[in-house]
C-alpha cells in the first residue's frame, strides 16, 4: 500500500493521539526527504575524499599517519551520530574531516561501539589523535554549537573541549534573516509563496531528529490552506542550507539508523542480519551500510562546502602536510564502493520494509530515481513507547537529550561555583534528626508544611543530624520559623509516619475501644491465604491485612507450619484479627514466631503464632532454622549465614481492611530498614538497632534467639563463670526482664539450650609427663615449677560422629551415587574402593598440627588438636567448620609424646571400628561402619605420630627404605636424598609389617632401626606406609616452591626493570571473586600465603614469565622455566585429574624433573622434600586428588582454636569448652541439603550498569532473534548473577563485582564449527526464556597458536605439550563475536591473562571450591 498522509496504515486508526502524531511526524519529513529528491541533483564531493575507520582492528601505524597528519592540519570539520529509538542516547560514531587541501581531505569515521580496550597502545593513540584535533589553536567548524555535538560521548573521556580551539558554528551563518541572496531561482520563487522552513528535514546539532519540529502538523498533512509565518531569524537545517546554496539534494533517509552496527566491513558484523528484511542477504547488508557510510562523510563535506561558500578566501588558507600511505586495510574510497552498485541494486537496498510493494513517482534527474519512502521499522518502534516518552519527544525546545546523571553534574558545577564565589549563597539550617528519617521522607514533610528549599538536603548519619539549603535568605528566615530544633525527632517521626512496631498495639487499642472490649482478653489470630482465598475475605472491625510478608526457612500452607529448604518464602494477603480469648479454638503444636522489621532481623516487631503441620514439630525445631546454607551471598563458605524461621516485615502496605476502607501507610525504606523500595547496599551502615523498642512479651515468646545473643556476649567480653553468674544476676534484678526468662546459674543455661560437654581433660606434668589429678598439682616425682602443667582433652568419638552424621545425612546419601562424586575425590581411589563394604559406613581423614596459642617467652604455649573429616560428605561441605571433628586436644609449652597424643583416641576409635556405630536418623537407627582412610600432617607431626626419624634423619622416608648420605666437606650438614643413588639402586618399599618387626627389635643400643623410633597408636588402625599421607600443601608449596621462587628472585632482583615489570604483570589479573588471596608483590614471595602460592603455582606463574621473558632478554633464566614445566604438569594433573589415566602418566615427568634438580639448584638442597615428590603420584592413585586431602582446612581451624581462647591459662579446656557449646549449637539447626550442589538458579538483584546494557541491547536483539526466531519483549529482564551449585558465576555488568572476575568462562558451544566445542569468553549478563536461564556471552575465537609453542622443556617428556594446551588455552580477543546460549553450558571459570594486544591465555579453574 501507498504509505503518503493520505493513505494511513492498518494500525495507525489503532494507535493514541500521541503515536499517531508521531506517525505523522516522520511520514512528513520522508515525503520531503523524497520530494527535494525529484526536484534537485544529489550533493556530490567536489574533492577527493580519504575515509578511515577507527576501530580495535585500526593499526598503530594508521595512528601514527593521522598523528602526524593533524600537526599539520589546523581547519577540521566534526559532526555525530547517535543510536535512535532508545531512552537514553549514547554516541555511535564521531565524524572528523581534516581539510588540509582545497583538492583533497580525510576524514575519520571514529566507532564509539567498536573502540579497542582502553588500556591498550591503540586507545592511547586515539586518545592522542583526538588531544591534537582539539588543540593547538585549531579551527573547528560544526553545523550548530560545538558542544552540542559530544553531549551524548561524555561517558568515554575522549573529546575535551577547551579554551585550546577556535569553534565555528557554521550554521549561524544561515539563517532566512541572513541569507538575502538566494542562488538558486527555483528556491526564491518558492519561498516567496511558502515560506515555510517546517518543512524541511533539519539537522540540528547532534542529529536530534526526534525534536517535534512541526507546527500545524494535521492541517498539512489533511489539506488545510492554513499558511504558517516564517520567524525571519530561524536557523536553517543543513539540507536546507545545500538547497538554497547549491540548488542541491543532501538526502537524510539515513539519519534515523542503527549508528552502532559497525560501518567498516572489516568488521564483519554485516555477516549478522540486521537491515535484511526477511532472510539474510550480505548484499543488502554491506550496501546498506556503505550508504550510512555516505550520509557521514557528506554531513561533514556539506559543512565545509558551505564554509569555503561564504569565505573564499579560505579555500587555500591550509597547512598541506606530504601524501602519506595509509594502511590499505581500512581506507575506502566511497566512490569505487558504490561503483559496482547498479541503479537497480540502490533502490532495492533503499526500499523501505514493508509487506507490500509501493509505486514510485517519477524522477527529473536520471542520476538517482526518486522512491517513495515510508516510515521504517526503526521509527516504528517509537509506537511501543509510553506516552510519556513520546509527549518529551514532541517538546520542540528540546534539542538535546542529556542523561540524568549529565544535567545532575552540570547543576552540581554551577552550585559549587556559587558556593565559592558568593559567600551568601550558604543558605543552609542544620537540625538534628531521627535515625528513621530518609530523603524522601524529609522532602515530603517540608512540602507539607510548605517549606520551600534549594532541594539540596544532606543527611549525616554519624552525627545524626541533616543539613538543609535554600535559594535565598528569605526563604531561609520563612523555614527557620517552622524548622524547629525537634522538627525531625522521634516523636514528629511516629506522629507523620508512624512505626510498625506500634502498628500491633495501634489496632489492638482500635479493636478494643470499637468493641468495648478489655486489652487484656483480646489475643492474636493470624490467617495466611493460600492463592485460592484471596476472594474469600471477609471485612469485618477486628481483621487487618498484610501484604508481602516474607517466612525465612519456613513456608505456610492451608495455615499451617512446616519447615522449607528455601531461604524465604513470600506470603499472600495475611489477616491479623484480634479475637477474645474465649473464642479462640484449642489447637495443637502452636508455634511462636517473630516478626521482624527486614531481613536483617535487627528490629523485632512483634510475635505472632500459627499451627504446626507437623505434631511432631516444636517451637524449639523452627528457631534458628537453617535453610539452604552458603545460598546467602557470593561466598561458596558462607557457614555463618544461618537463617532463622522468622518474618520479614518487608511490606509497606499496612491495610486496614473494613467498611470504611482505611489506610494505614508507612513508607519505610532503605535507611530504615530496606522495608521499601530498591536495596542499593550503600547504606548498610546506617541501619540502627534499638533495643529499647522490643517488648518484654516479645522476649517471653521469643527466648532462645535471646539465648542465643546472651552466649555470644559472654564469649566476646571474654566473662569467666564467676563475672557470666553476676551478669545473669543483674539481668534477673532488672525490672526490663521478666525473671522468670532469666537462667540463675550458667549451667542452667547449658541445659536450656540441651548442650552437652562431651569432653574429659586429662593434665600431666609438663617436663616428666606424669598424669595429675588436677591441673594446679605439683608433679610429685619430679617436683618442677618452672612451667605449667600440660592439658589433655579427649572428646567423644561417637557423639562427635552423630553430630556431624545428623547434619550432613541427606547429602550423604546423595554423594554415595557415582553420578554424583568427583572423579579425583578420595572415594574413587583405590584403597576407599577396597575397603568399601555393602552397609552404610564412614571413613575418618586425621591430621595434626601445632599452633602458638600464647607467644609471651614467660608463657609460650602452643595447641594440637587432633581433627578429624568424614570422607563420605561431599567436597568442600567436609571441610567446614560446623562439620569439623575434635578428636583430642593438647595444650602445652612442650610438643605432645606420641602415645599420650594419641593413646585415648586410637582406643575410642578402634572400639569403634570393632563394634560400629548406631545413629537414629528420622526416628529410624541405622548402624555405620568405621574404618580410617588416611593420616596427614606436616614433616615434624608425621614424624612424630608416625615414630619415625625427623626429615632430616636417615630413613626417614614412610615409603621407602631409602637411607641418605650426608652431604660432603666442606658442608655435611645435610641429608642428602639423592636422585642419583635412587635410581642406581632403587630402594625397596616400606610396609607395616616391616616397621611392626622393626620396634620389636628396638632397644637401648639400638635406638633407631631403619629410621623407625618406636611404637606408635596409628599402627593398630592403619598402614602408616600405605595411609601416612604427605600433604602438598607443606611439601609442595610450602617448602619446595618457596624454595624455587627464592632462587628465581635471587636472579630477576638483580634487573631492577624486570622485577618492576614482573609486579605490574602480576597486578594486570583480575581473578574470581572467591580468590580471597592472590599473589601481587613478588618481592614479597616469602610472606605469602599457602593459598597465593598455590594460585601462583597452578595458573600464573608460567604466564607471568614468559611474557617477562618476551618483554625483557635475559632477565629470567629460561633454564628454570623449562625445568619447572615438568614439575607444574605433575602437580597440576595431581592436584584435580579428571582422568586415572593421567596419574600413571605423571612417574615420568616427575623422574625427568628429579634427574635435572641437582645440576640447577644447589646440590645441597637434593633432601627428603625433593625426594618425597617421588611418591605424590602413588598416594594419589590411592587416596584421590592431592586437593582432596590437604591440610588447608585444618591450617584455617587452628585459627579459630585461637579466637576460641581466652587468656593464658587452661585454654585447652577453654576450647573445649566453647567448641562443645557453639558446635552443638550448629549442628542441632543446620541441615546440609543437596540443593547445594543441585541448585542452579539465576540470582535476582538490581545492580545492573544500564548503561553498557545500552551499548549492547542492539547485538542482543539480533542475536536473540537469530537463537529464538523472534525478538525479545520490552519486559524481558536482564540478570547479573548466576548460581550453578556452590559457584557464583558474575557477568561484565555486574555493577558490584569490583576488581574481580567471576565472568570470564569456559563454554561447551555445540554451535561451534570448529572441532573443539570448548570455546571460551565472558558473560555480559544473564537472562530468562521460557523458565530457563540463558547467558549472553561475548565469545572470543579461539587461536590456532599453542601457549606450547613459547616453552620447551629442559628434556622432552611424551604429552607434555598436550597438558600445557590443555590447562593454557589460547584465545584471540580481539576477534569476538556475541552468542546466545544456556547457562548449562557453563563449565568453569577462568583466569584470563593478556599476553598482548591480540591473544590471551584463559587458565581454567577446575576446583574452585578449595578452601582458602
Amino acid at each position: 500500500m501507498d504509505q503518503n498522509s493520505n493513505n494511513t496504515p492498518t494500525y495507525y486508526l489503532k494507535s493514541s493521539a500521541k503515536k499517531k502524531n508521531n506517525w505523522k511526524r516522520n511520514q512528513k519529513r520522508f515525503e520531503k526527504n523524497e520530494q527535494l529528491r525529484s526536484q534537485y541533483p544529489p550533493f556530490e564531493l567536489s574533492s577527493h575524499l580519504n575515509i578511515i575507520h577507527l576501530h580495535y582492528k585500526s593499526t598503530i601505524d594508521t595512528l601514527n599517519e593521522l598523528i602526524s597528519k593533524a600537526y599539520k592540519t589546523k581547519r577540521y570539520v566534526v559532526d555525530t551520530e547517535s543510536q535512535k529509538g532508545e531512552t537514553e542516547r549514547h554516541g555511535a560514531l564521531i565524524q572528523i574531516q581534516f581539510l588540509y587541501s582545497s583538492d583533497q581531505s580525510t576524514t575519520i569515521l571514529i566507532e564509539i561501539n567498536y573502540l579497542p580496550d582502553k588500556q591498550s597502545n591503540l586507545y592511547k593513540k586515539i586518545i592522542e589523535l583526538c588531544e591534537i584535533i582539539f588543540n593547538n589553536g585549531n579551527e573547528i567548524l560544526a553545523w550548530g554549537p560545538l558542544e552540542n555535538e559530544f553531549t551524548n560521548f561524555h561517558h568515554l573521556d575522549l573529546i575535551h573541549i577547551d579554551k585550546k580551539i577556535i569553534p565555528i558554528n557554521v550554521q549561524s551563518l544561515f539563517s532566512s534573516g541572513k541569507n538575502i541572496q538566494i542562488t538558486h531561482p527555483e528556491m526564491e520563487r518558492r519561498d516567496e509563496t511558502t515560506a515555510d522552513t517546517s518543512y524541511y528535514i533539519y539537522d540540528t546539532p547532534g542529529d536530534n531528529d526526534d525534536m517535534n519540529d512541526e507546527p500545524q502538523i494535521n492541517d498539512i498533512l489533511f489539506g488545510s490552506h492554513h499558511q504558517t509565518h516564517v520567524n525571519s531569524n530561524e536557523l536553517w537545517s543543513l539540507q536546507k542550507a545545500i538547497e538554497t546554496t547549491f540548488g542541491k539534494f543532501l538526502d537524510k533517509f539515513e539519519t534515523v539508523n542503527h549508528w552502532k552496527c559497525g560501518l567498516d566491513l572489516q568488521l564483519d558484523t554485516w555477516k549478522q542480519k540486521l537491515f535484511s528484511k526477511h532472510h539474510y542477504d550480505k548484499t543488502t547488508e554491506q550496501q546498506r551500510r556503505l550508504s550510512m557510510i555516505q550520509y557521514a562523510v557528506h554531513d561533514c563535506a556539506a559543512v565545509a562546502e558551505l564554509y569555503f561558500h561564504r569565505y573564499p578566501e579560505k579555500v587555500n588558507d591550509h597547512h598541506i602536510p606530504k601524501q602519506t600511505t595509509t594502511s590499505t586495510n581500512i581506507i575506502k574510497h566511497l566512490d569505487d564502493d558504490l561503483l559496482e552498485v547498479s541503479d537497480d541494486e540502490i533502490i532495492q537496498i533503499l526500499m523501505p520494509r514493508f509487506d507490500e510493494p509501493r509505486p514510485t513517482p517519477e524522477t527529473q534527474h536520471d542520476e538517482m530515481p526518486t522512491l517513495t519512502i515510508g516510515v521504517t521499522p526503526e521509527e516504528m518502534e517509537t509506537f511501543h513507547l509510553s506516552d510519556v516518552q513520546i509527549e518529551q519527544q514532541q517538546q520542540p525546545q528540546i534539542i538535546t537529550t542529556l542523561t540524568k546523571a549529565e544535567r545532575q553534574r552540570k547543576k552540581n558545577i554551577k552550585l559549587k561555583w556559587k558556593q565559592k564565589h558568593r559567600p551568601d549563597f550558604q543558605n543552609k539550617i542544620k537540625r538534628p534528626i531521627y535515625y528513621k528519617y530518609d530523603y524522601r521522607k524529609i522532602r515530603a514533610q517540608l512540602t507539607d508544611d510548605k517549606i520551600y528549599t534549594s532541594h539540596q538536603i544532606t543527611i549525616n548519619r554519624n552525627l545524626a543530624e541533616v543539613v538543609i539549603g535554600f535559594k535565598t535568605k528569605q526563604e531561609k528566615e520563612a523555614a527557620a520559623t517552622k524548622l524547629k530544633i525537634n522538627y525531625f525527632s522521634r516523636t514528629q517521626y511516629i506522629e507523620r509516619w508512624g512505626e510498625p512496631e506500634a502498628y500491633v498495639t495501634a489496632s489492638r487499642q482500635y479493636v478494643a475501644q470499637s468493641n468495648q472490649w478489655s486489652l487484656k482478653e483480646l489475643i492474636l489470630q493470624v490467617i495466611v491465604q493460600d492463592s485460592t482465598d484471596q476472594q474469600q475475605f471477609v471485612e469485618d472491625d477486628c481483621t487487618f491485612a498484610i501484604r508481602s510478608l516474607r517466612l525465612q526457612g519456613a513456608k505456610c500452607r492451608s495455615n499451617k507450619l512446616s519447615l522449607s529448604s528455601s531461604i524465604s518464602t513470600e506470603l499472600n494477603l495475611t489477616l491479623l484479627k484480634w479475637i477474645r480469648a474465649t473464642e479462640r479454638k484449642q489447637t495443637n503444636a502452636m508455634i511462636t514466631l517473630p516478626v521482624y522489621l527486614n531481613a536483617t532481623r535487627s528490629e523485632l516487631l512483634f510475635t505472632i503464632e500459627l499451627e504446626a503441620a507437623d505434631n511432631s514439630l516444636n517451637e524449639f525445631d523452627f528457631y534458628e532454622r537453617v535453610s539452604q546454607l552458603n545460598q546467602v551471598g557470593d561466598g561458596h563458605e558462607n557457614e555463618n549465614a544461618l537463617q532463622t524461621s522468622s518474618f520479614n516485615f518487608e511490606s509497606d502496605n499496612y491495610t486496614r481492611d473494613d467498611s470504611n476502607g482505611e489506610d494505614f501507610n508507612d513508607d519505610y525504606d532503605d535507611d530504615s530498614g530496606n522495608l521499601h523500595g530498591d536495596y542499593d547496599g550503600e547504606n548498610d551502615d546506617e541501619v540502627s538497632i534499638n533495643l529499647n523498642d522490643i517488648y518484654v512479651d516479645h522476649l517471653n515468646s521469643h527466648h532462645h534467639p535471646f539465648f542465643m545473643k546472651l552466649i555470644s556476649f559472654i564469649h566476646e567480653t571474654k566473662l569467666n563463670k564467676i563475672t557470666t553468674a553476676k551478669l545473669l544476676s543483674l539481668l534477673r534484678s532488672s525490672s526490663s526482664f521478666p525473671v522468670d526468662l532469666i537462667p540463675k546459674t550458667t549451667n542452667t543455661l547449658w541445659q536450656k539450650l540441651q548442650v552437652s560437654f562431651n569432653y574429659k581433660c586429662y593434665y600431666y606434668c609438663s617436663t616428666c609427663f606424669l598424669e595429675l589429678a588436677n591441673y594446679n598439682d605439683s608433679c610429685p616425682k619430679c617436683g618442677s615449677k618452672k612451667q605449667n602443667n600440660s592439658e589433655l582433652c579427649i572428646f567423644s568419638v561417637a557423639e562427635e560422629l552423630e553430630r556431624i552424621v545428623k547434619s550432613n545425612i541427606d547429602i550423604i546419601h546423595w554423594y554415595s551415587l557415582p553420578k554424583n562424586q568427583l572423579a579425583a575425590d578420595m572415594v574413587n581411589g583405590s584403597w576407599y574402593k577396597q575397603n568399601k563394604t555393602d552397609e552404610p559406613q564412614l571413613a575418618l581423614m586425621l591430621s595434626t598440627d601445632g599452633k602458638p596459642l600464647v607467644k609471651s617467652k614467660q608463657t609460650r604455649t602452643s595447641v594440637w588438636p587432633v581433627l578429624g573429616f568424614l570422607v563420605e560428605i561431599p567436597y568442600p561441605i567436609r571441610e567446614y567448620v560446623n562439620n569439623i571433628i575434635l578428636l583430642g586436644l593438647w595444650h602445652s609449652s612442650v610438643a605432645p609424646p606420641c602415645t599420650l597424643l594419641l593413646d585415648k583416641i586410637v582406643k575410642n576409635i578402634k572400639a569403634l571400628i570393632t563394634t560400629g556405630i548406631n545413629i537414629c536418623i528420622h526416628n529410624t537407627m541405622i548402624h555405620f561402619s568405621l574404618q580410617i582412610q588416611l593420616f596427614s600432617g606436616d614433616f615434624p607431626a608425621r614424624s612424630k605420630c608416625n615414630s619415625l626419624v625427623s626429615h632430616s634423619g636417615f630413613y626417614a622416608c614412610s615409603r621407602c627404605l631409602f637411607e641418605g648420605k650426608r652431604c660432603s666437606q666442606p658442608c655435611a650438614n645435610h641429608t642428602l636424598y639423592r636422585w642419583a643413588d635412587f635410581i642406581k639402586k632403587p630402594p625397596r618399599k616400606r610396609t607395616q609389617e616391616h616397621i611392626n618387626s622393626c620396634v620389636q627389635k628396638i632397644n637401648s643400643s639400638n635406638p633407631k632401626i631403619f629410621g623407625v623410633t618406636g611404637p606408635t597408636p596409628l599402627s593398630s588402625i592403619l598402614s602408616i606406609p600405605e595411609q601416612s599421607t604427605f600433604d602438598y600443601f607443606h611439601l609442595v608449596l610450602e617448602i619446595h616452591f618457596r624454595y624455587l621462587l627464592s632462587e628465581w628472585y635471587i636472579r630477576i632482583q638483580q634487573n631492577t626493570i624486570a622485577i618492576g615489570l614482573l609486579n605490574q604483570f602480576m597486578n594486570e589479573i583480575s581473578y574470581p571473586h572467591s580468590f580471597n588471596r592472590y599473589p601481587v608483590d613478588f618481592s614479597k614471595f616469602d610472606k605469602w600465603k599457602g593459598s597465593e602460592l598455590r594460585c601462583f603455582m597452578l595458573y600464573t606463574a608460567i604466564p607471568v614469565f614468559i611474557k617477562l621473558s618476551l618483554n625483557v632478554r635475559h632477565s629470567f633464566p629460561q633454564v628454570y622455566l623449562a625445568h619447572f614445566l615438568l614439575l607444574f604438569i605433575y602437580v597440576r594433573v595431581l592436584h584435580n585429574f579428571i582422568d586415572h589415566r593421567d596419574i600413571k602418566k605423571m612417574p615420568k615427568f616427575i623422574y625427568c624433573y628429579l634427574n635435572h634438580f641437582s645440576s640447577i639448584y644447589e646440590p645441597c638442597k637434593e633432601l627428603y622434600s625433593v625426594h618425597a615428590l617421588v611418591h605424590l603420584f602413588e598416594q594419589v592413585a590411592q587416596h584421590g586428588g592431592l586437593a582432596y586431602h590437604s591440610l588447608f582446612a585444618s591450617e584455617s581451624c587452628l585459627q579459630i582454636f585461637n579466637k576460641i581462647a581466652h587468656g593464658s591459662v587452661i585454654l585447652g579446656e577453654q576450647i573445649a569448652f566453647w567448641w562443645c557449646i557453639f558446635q552443638q549449637l550448629r549442628s542441632r539447626k543446620t541441615h546440609y541439603s543437596t540443593n547445594l550442589f543441585t541448585d542452579k538458579q539465576i540470582v535476582e538483584d538490581n545492580f545492573i550498569d544500564l548503561i553498557q546494557l545500552d551499548a549492547f541491547r542492539q547485538e542482543f536483539y539480533l542475536s536473540f532473534h537469530q537463537t529464538f526466531g523472534e525478538f525479545p519483549i520490552a519486559s524481558l529482564k536482564y540478570y547479573t548473577r548466576y548460581k550453578a551449585g556452590l559457584i557464583m558465576y558474575h557477568s561484565l555488568l555486574y555493577s558490584r563485582r569490583g576488581n574481580s572476575n567471576s565472568y570470564s568462562v569456559c563454554v561447551n558451544d555445540d554451535k561451534s564449527d570448529t572441532q573443539s566445542t570448548l570455546c571460551f569468553g565472558q558473560i555480559l549478563f544473564f537472562f530468562q526464556m521460557k523458565q530457563k536461564p540463558f547467558l549472553f556471552l561475548k565469545k572470543f575465537a579461539n587461536s590456532k597458536k599453542k601457549f606450547s609453542s613459547l616453552l620447551k622443556p629442559i628434556e622432552s617428556v611424551c604429552d607434555w605439550d598436550i597438558y600445557v594446551d590443555r590447562y593454557y588455552p589460547v584465545v584471540r580477543h580481539s576477534t569476538s563475536e556475541l552468542v546466545i546460549l544456556p547457562c548449562s553450558s557453563i563449565i568453569c571459570k577462568c583466569i584470563c591473562y593478556r599476553l598482548d594486544d591480540q591473544y590471551s591465555v584463559f587458565m581454567p579453574i577446575q576446583l574452585e571450591t578449595e578452601h582458602d
